[in-house]
């Protein structure tokens, strides 16, 4: 994930802080997506700060449209509402409840909690080559125009769209979601005190 490195100031200060907690054990805090690190990155457009986390899978928001049962029902295109199934969703919720408590108890508000922001863990990844996690580019890669015909430097000349791993998705009875993107996360006043 790249942001400017002002709007990532706040996110870095509190994935810090998640990370202190997450390593003394703190109860609810493995349903939080953990930060591995951090680095900036200068480019064209300025300088991002890029977190570097752990590779998840769909989100919440996305991941129900994948999953086998509801892809039949897509290319069928019958209009049945996609929904997880019962044992599922009372996991994701679990786990939902589980990190927002953690978050709380250390002095954090998320600010956007949405099912977006609510992510699938993989399945192990060690034994795949990278051939198996290459992603498709072209398919998401898309130039950028002006639609006032302007050709100055504006912003990037390509958008290179996310590609969720939905493949890569552990969807098992013992799923495991997290809470991701604090960039609208407050500190609490308490925050301090923790």
């Amino acid at each position: 994930m790249s942001k400017s490195v002002d709007s990532a100031a706040s996110e870095l200060t509190i994935t810090s802080a998640v990370a202190k907690a997450a390593e003394m054990e703190v109860p609810g805090a493995h349903h939080v997506l953990q930060l591995l690190g951090s680095f900036e990155e200068r480019g064209p457009n300025g300088t991002h700060l890029v977190l570097v986390y752990p590779a998840m899978g769909g989100t919440v928001a996305s991941m129900v449209e994948n999953l086998p049962q509801n892809r039949e029902a897509r290319k069928r295109r019958t209009r049945v509402p996609l929904r997880y199934p019962k044992w599922m969703a009372k996991r994701i919720l679990k786990h939902t409840l589980l990190g927002l408590v953690f978050l709380h108890g250390q002095g954090i508000v998320h600010g956007d909690l949405q099912s977006g922001n609510l992510l699938f863990s993989t399945r192990p990844l060690d034994g795949l080559n990278e051939v198996d996690l290459t992603q498709d580019m072209v398919a998401t890669t898309m130039p950028l125009t002006r639609r006032d015909g302007r050709t100055d430097l504006w912003a990037p000349r390509y958008l290179v769209l996310g590609q969720q791993l939905y493949e890569f998705a552990h969807l098992e009875e013992d799923i495991n979601t997290k809470i991701s993107d604090l960039g609208a996360g407050k500190p609490s006043s308490n925050m301090a005190r923790n």
